[in-house]
């Protein structure tokens, strides 16, 4: 689905991480807006795999999609955003990827499933575990990682490494993930002391940073599906 979409110059999504010690539960915390077709909420599903010799996660994801924002057992959580370099390969198609992600026991394995084989396309993935939280863009042939800074970060649908920034250059209809990304970052760095769920409820809920569903056809409309919070250490997800 992201490969044949690769080209597409709407956004999806804008996700935040919170460490411990910027947390008021004092625990990891990631969140994320999931940002799609409207249509598509009518055959969102939450599923819950239970699979022999690998963890139980849960997933919320679209029917037909194997897997995508979710949690397992372990306490190993992953939010999903959209950025797009221009190009697919021949590799492991991204969604597919989330889904063994959450068949991963520890956040080094999760990364492993990233940075050690071959992908199709280009993604971000939010891991987060008990204690850490980090950031994997992704392209076809190469990747990288992006820590919290001040025990908080955040992403939307544009590339924030040095490295991938290039592929955002002269893109056009892409204007609302700078807006979605700035606003976010306004909002985590207006917060001096922790951070509770009610204020990241209240970052998710914001105007500029949730995407509002416009226009007559509900299978050309974008907006903002589901709000997901999870806090890994309770193994607990919320929508």
């Amino acid at each position: 689905r992201s490969e044949l979409l690769n080209r597409e110059k709407r956004g999806e999504c804008t996700s935040l991480g919170i460490e411990p010690h910027r947390s008021e539960t004092n625990r990891v915390v990631i969140a994320q807006c999931w940002d799609w077709l409207c249509a598509v909420d009518k055959i969102t599903v939450l599923l819950d795999y239970r699979l022999k010799d690998k963890p139980r996660f849960m997933t919320l994801t679209e029917a037909g999609i194997l897997g995508k924002i979710g949690l397992n057992e372990e306490g190993l959580g992953v939010c999903v955003n959209t950025v797009r370099c221009g190009y697919s390969g021949m590799g492991t198609a991204s969604m597919m990827l989330y889904r063994q992600i959450l068949e991963q026991k520890t956040i080094v394995e999760a990364l492993g499933i990233i940075t050690n084989q071959r992908r199709a396309g280009s993604l971000h993935a939010l891991l987060a575990d008990k204690d850490m939280v980090l950031s994997v863009e992704f392209t076809p042939d190469d990747y990288a990682v992006i820590l919290p800074e001040k025990g908080i970060l955040c992403h939307a649908n544009h590339f924030l490494s040095k490295k991938f920034e290039h592929f955002d250059n002269n893109k056009k209809g892409i204007e609302s993930t700078f807006i979605r990304y700035a606003r976010t970052s306004q909002m985590l760095g207006s917060m001096s002391g922790k951070i509770g769920i009610p204020e990241i409820k209240r970052i998710l809920g914001d105007g500029n940073v949730t995407v509002k569903g416009e226009g007559s056809n509900i299978y050309k409309r974008w907006g903002t599906l589901r709000r997901v919070i999870i806090i890994p250490a309770e193994k607990k997800l919320m929508l």
